[in-house]
């Protein structure tokens, strides 16, 4: 025997939820085996079974019920009681759950990876950052010293040393200003 539960969104014209099909030959209708039957449950048509007392529900409409609404928080009730009717359906419930649980837990587990993954990646690119930044200054701080020493030893004008030390035109003026402070 094998289950195989689908979302197929097909639905049958024939009335009712439950539908049996065997297969036979479409030349005599003569049956091919009787171990082999397919059986579709349109769960979208449980809404008037939930009205039905759980008492008068068939195992079949249990399951059905079951199936389509144990994740639907407005049927809980319902479904409880479902459950609390019959033993098999006890088992089922307490394996979702477990199922249910395990899901949370390793849902958790990613985000907290995740959450790690992330926090070393952005570490690791602030670090980066800093060293490029920490570089740019002590080349400036380098810049600016060299400049000096190019006006102090070699009596050159401001212009002149960082013409020298290929210092762009347009940073001129910010040299200037930080020469002056010193």
């Amino acid at each position: 025997m094998s289950l195989r539960l689908a979302r197929i969104r097909y639905s049958l014209t024939v009335p009712g939820f439950l539908h049996s099909f065997s297969l036979r030959s479409d030349d005599d209708n003569e049956l091919l085996s009787d171990a082999i039957h397919i059986i579709f449950a349109e769960l979208d048509k449980l809404e008037e079974i939930l009205k039905k007392p759980i008492s008068a529900m068939t195992d079949l409409e249990k399951w059905a019920i079951f199936f389509r609404y144990a994740n639907v928080p407005e049927c809980r009730n319902i479904v409880n009681d479902v459950i609390d009717s019959k033993e098999a359906l006890k088992v089922a419930g307490e394996r979702l759950m477990s199922i249910s649980q395990d899901e949370r837990e390793r849902a958790i587990f990613r985000s907290r990876r995740m959450f790690q993954s992330d926090y070393e990646s952005n570490l690791a690119t602030v670090e980066e950052n800093g060293v490029k930044k920490g570089i740019a200054i002590s080349t400036e701080s380098t810049l600016l010293s060299s400049v000096q020493n190019l006006m102090n030893n070699m009596h050159l004008m401001a212009e002149q040393a960082m013409a020298a030390l290929a210092i762009p035109p347009e940073k001129y003026a910010d040299y200037q200003n930080r020469l002056t402070k010193q």
